[in-house]
This record gives structure tokens, C-alpha cells and sequence, in this order.
């Protein structure tokens, strides 16, 4: 058997073997410490699950969300729920394991009360952006983790994921990319591309057709770079690389070249580290490092 006393609370938590209770406890008017334990009104019986977010003033059972004080917030069936930080705020995600709309329930929650909900079929994230997919409309809808929506967009692929910041279609190896920053009309950034490379914490993208001609976009802007070999993303560095007749050549991902000074004419090899977050360059067979 197993006990945790949450003491900011008043609440006892005890397992035993696969079943949960939680008590209420008081304490004794006495020298040592003692306390009353009591069950819990709104949870008189064990619980096969049973989860508590203090912070988030909220308990989870295998059937029911509810608050600390006992408001029940939702009930399901076999469902899978999980509550976690996010911004300034809670999300609750929930998998209702079905295959219609209304399989994921996510919901913004502040500690007291809901800040908006959006349900979906799918349901994709990442470290900035979250979104969801209904088929009765054939929508994506994608929001920032404070809840605003920065993304609508209608029958796009089926294969789908969020990239930095930019929402990813494809389809036979055919990429398409829509900005989830700074695109006021929403339209493709660019379509039917065969190459894709995408910074994870820039906006920035380079793309590429079939033909081998590169094209980045940067803050709203594209760049024509023109037919090349080859080509290489360092996001960390903020740096991309480009092989062209043979040789080497090293941008930000505004456009500006980079060791111009050490490579006018291109390096022969360059070679990243990311732990160190940095570039080797061998031009002429004399090395260096930035």
C-alpha cells in the first residue's frame, strides 16, 4: 500500500495494489500531530484511476475530470486524458479513442475555469503550435499554445505535420508549406516541391523542385538561388550551405553570405559539430573554424 499527502490541500491519496482513494483529512486537536481522515463525498468509492494536478485545481479519474472542491468538469468512457502546463495556462487533452470528430477534446484551462476548446479527428503538436483536423469540413485549424488561432486552411493532404513554423503537406514526395507567422492571406508559401529543409526555431525555409532549383523563404521574403548540387541546413547556427560547381558556399538565413573572407570562391569541404555549434571549412587545404 501506498500513500501521498498533498499538505496545501487537506488531501490524502492512499493505493492499494490497482484501486485509489482520496480523503479528506483534518487534524486532531492534540500534541501530536494526528489527523481524521475522511472519504471524500463526490469520490466515496476506490478509483481504478485516479491522478491529482494541484496546481492545476483539478483530479483525474478513469471516468470523470472534475475540480478539487468536486465541480465535475467532463465525464467519458475509456477515454485518455492527460493535463499539463502550457504558456500561462493548462491544457487538458482528451482521447476519446474513437475515429470521428469528436475524438480529441482539448481545452484551455486556467486552474478556475475554461479559456475555449476546439475538438478534431487528428490532432498534431510541437513545441510552439498545436493543431486539430474535422473531416466534416476537411479543415486544419492551428493554434498557439495561448489559444489564438494563427491557421485555417481547407483540403490539404492527408499527410500532415507542423515544422517550425510552418504547417507541412505532402503527398507522393510533393511538399507544400503555409507560414504560421506573419502571412496575413494564408496562402501556400509554396507548392509541389520535392526537397524541404525547415529550421525548428527560425522562419525560415528552403525548398527545392524537381529541376534542382532552390528557393529559401525568410520573415515573409523569398530568395532565388538557382539550380545547385547540394544543399545544408545548420539551424542552430542559423546557416545553410549550398554545393554549386563543385564548391562550397555558406548563407544566414537572411541571404547574407557568411566567411566571405575566408572562402570568397567557395570552400573545398566544410563539416558541422552541432555539440559546439560550429563549422569547418577547408579551403585550399588550410582549415578553419568558426
Amino acid at each position: 500500500m501506498e500513500q501521498k499527502l498533498f499538505r496545501g490541500l487537506g488531501l490524502l491519496l492512499i493505493t492499494d495494489g490497482k484501486r485509489s482513494q482520496l480523503f479528506k483529512i483534518t487534524r486532531e486537536d492534540d500534541d501530536e500531530g494526528g489527523f481524521v481522515a475522511e472519504v471524500l463525498p463526490f469520490l466515496p468509492e476506490p478509483q481504478d484511476f485516479l491522478k491529482i494536478y494541484p496546481d492545476a485545481n483539478l483530479i483525474v479519474t478513469q471516468d470523470e475530470l472534475i475540480t478539487i472542491d468536486g465541480t465535475i468538469l467532463f465525464q467519458y468512457e475509456k477515454a485518455k486524458v492527460s493535463v499539463e502546463l502550457v504558456s500561462d495556462k493548462w491544457l487538458i487533452i482528451e482521447d476519446m479513442l474513437s475515429d470521428n470528430d469528436g475524438r480529441y477534446r482539448i481545452t484551455f484551462w486556467d486552474g478556475q475555469r475554461e479559456n475555449g476548446y476546439m475538438y478534431g479527428r487528428r490532432f498534431l503538436r510541437s513545441e510552439k503550435y498545436l493543431a486539430v483536423y474535422t473531416a466534416s469540413d476537411n479543415v486544419w485549424r492551428v493554434l498557439t499554445y495561448d489559444g489564438k488561432s494563427v491557421l485555417k486552411v481547407k483540403n490539404v493532404d492527408d499527410n500532415v505535420r507542423i515544422c517550425g513554423d510552418f504547417l507541412l503537406t505532402s503527398c507522393v514526395g510533393n511538399y507544400t508549406a503555409y507560414a504560421l507567422i506573419k502571412d496575413k492571406h494564408k496562402q501556400p508559401v509554396f507548392s509541389h516541391q520535392q526537397l524541404v529543409l525547415c529550421s525548428s526555431w527560425d522562419d525560415f525555409i528552403l525548398y527545392s523542385n524537381i529541376n534542382g532549383y532552390v528557393k529559401t523563404y525568410y520573415r515573409g521574403k523569398h530568395t532565388q538561388l538557382g539550380k545547385i548540387d547540394a544543399v545544408e541546413m545548420f539551424d542552430r547556427a542559423g546557416i545553410f550551405a549550398i554545393k554549386k560547381n563543385g564548391r562550397y558556399f555558406l548563407y544566414k538565413f537572411n541571404g547574407k553570405p557568411v566567411a566571405e573572407n575566408i572562402c570568397p570562391y567557395g570552400a573545398d569541404m566544410i563539416a558541422y559539430n552541432k555539440e559546439e555549434n560550429s563549422i569547418l571549412i577547408d579551403t585550399n587545404g588550410v582549415l578553419h573554424i568558426i
